[in-house]
This record gives C-alpha cells, structure tokens and sequence, in this order.
C-alpha cells in the first residue's frame, strides 16, 4: 500500500492507519522502522527475480535515462529505466536504478551506466534515450567504448543509432523558442494565475467573480517549466476567465497592488486585460 500509494513511511504508524486496523480487524501496526525493512526486503527479492529472468532470457533492451535533482536536498539522482519485449510480446518497463550521483559529468554518468548493467546482467543493448545535454554525447561515447568490450553482440550495427535523444525534450525546447516572442503576454497570465492561487481567500474572491460572470466552474491551471503543454492549458483557462480577471482588477485593490510589487528586482509584468487588449488593437 504505501509503495503503490506513494506514501509516507510515518503514515503506518498515523491515527488514520491505526483507526482502520482496529476496525477491520487487522493485526497492530508495524512501526515505521518495521515498514521500512520489509519494503526494502521486497525490493531486493524483486531484484533478484529480476536478475535470474534476465540471466534466463538474456533480452536486448533499451534505456531511458534521467537525472533529477531533490529541492529540498539539492542532492541528485539518476534513474534508469529498461524498455523490452518480454516472451508474451508485451512491451516491459522496469526501473532498474535510483543512483545517487556526485556530479553532471559525462565521465561520471557513462559509469553509473555500466554499473547499474552489471548488477542487472543486462548484455545486450539496443538504444539509449537521453535528452540533448552535451554530456549526454560525452556519456554515451564513454559507454559505448567501454560496453562494446563485453561481447560481440553487446549492441546492434555496432552501436550505431544506439544514442537517441528524447523527442520530448526536443518539442519543449522549440515551443520554448516560440514563446519567448510571447514572453511577456505569458508572465502576465501567470503572475495572475499565481495570484489567484497562492491563498484560499483569494481562491474564494476568484470563484465569486466567475459565478456572477455566469461562467462555468473549474480548475486554473499554473504552467510548469518543463511541459511546455501545461503552458497551453494554463493559457487556455485564463481566457475562458477572462471576464473573471476583468472583475478582479475592477473590484479586488489587492490583485491591482499585486502587480506593483517588485519581484527579483524586476517589476512583474503587466494586468492580464492590458496586454490581451494591447494584443487585440495590434
């Protein structure tokens, strides 16, 4: 429950938990310390039923790899994923390592690489995903010189199109390009949606504007860097509220005296209505 749920390892040892099994009859809570031992012991018995199948089947497969960093640690991860075809012809996805890394460096990525193979008994590779970092074409050099000394099929036409760089990222860049002519527009609509969100009570005054503007209820969406269609809902809502963010600045002195505070030094960027009509007479 807590590894399928994402959960807190306190939540075994919470009222709520303790409530339940007193009511269903369960037996008496672990701690969280119990919790933690099982689970990590569930993880090594998956991993090495995961190592006899790849030592039983030897499968070629391919990789996608991330490298993500904790805010609240700054400490970095990398995650490895293996991408195959099992003997069923069912597509697999396995996260095969969590390492903690040091450093960015190519050098450095291409032996967590290796590494994280050789516990596995992976042999056989057919692409690796990454995204467009120079490191990236530095790591994957480095490994694919060194992985190519293990066996005569260790990779497909010799490695060549083994280093594919992620779509994805390839997308977000160039929609990142386009909106940089929209820049201000877009820091408008967000710094509105931000507003609107930061607080319950402004919550409340934005929903009381859209019910008296008889518009339907929903969400509003805030953008996130790195999903570059998040940007597109966030600017999609905010004008269906248009005349919501109309009455907030007619109405709401807070929302006004918002967008004349400094934030890092830099004005924030105008009211939303400003620029859609400056938009509109262009």
């Amino acid at each position: 429950m807590l590894v399928l749920g994402e959960l807190p390892l306190s939540f075994i040892e919470s009222a709520a938990w303790k409530h339940l099994c007193e009511k269903v009859n369960l037996y008496a809570p672990h701690s969280r310390r119990t919790c933690m031992k099982d689970i990590v012991k569930m993880y090594v018995g998956m991993k090495a039923s995961l190592k006899t199948w790849i030592a039983t089947t030897n499968p070629r497969v391919s990789l996608t790899t991330d490298i993500w960093t904790a805010k609240a640690t700054v400490a970095s991860y990398m995650v490895i994923t293996a991408h195959f075809v099992d003997s069923a012809w069912k597509l697999r996805k396995l996260i095969i390592g969590f390492k903690y890394i040091t450093d960015h460096k190519g050098a450095t990525i291409a032996r967590i690489l290796l590494e994280c193979l050789a516990e596995c008994g992976i042999e056989k590779i057919f692409t690796i995903t990454v995204d467009n970092e120079t490191t990236n074409t530095s790591a994957l050099k480095k490994f694919q010189e060194t992985f190519s000394l293990r066996s005569n099929e260790a990779f497909v036409l010799e490695g060549e199109g083994m280093h594919v760089r992620c779509a994805a990222h390839i997308i977000n860049l160039i929609v990142k390009e386009g909106l940089v002519e929209l820049g201000d527009h877009v820091a408008a609509i967000r710094n509105s949606v931000q507003y609107v969100r930061s607080s319950t009570s402004r919550c409340d005054s934005f929903d009381q504007k859209v019910v008296s503007g008889k518009m339907t209820r929903g969400s509003l969406p805030l953008d996130i860097k790195t999903r570059w269609n998040s940007t597109y809902l966030m600017l999609k809502r905010a004008m269906e509220f248009r005349l919501a963010f109309d009455k907030m600045e007619a109405e709401d002195k807070l929302y006004n005296d918002y967008f004349n505070e400094v934030d890092d030094g830099k004005a924030r960027s105008g009211h939303l209505q400003e620029l859609i009509g400056m938009q509109s007479r262009g």
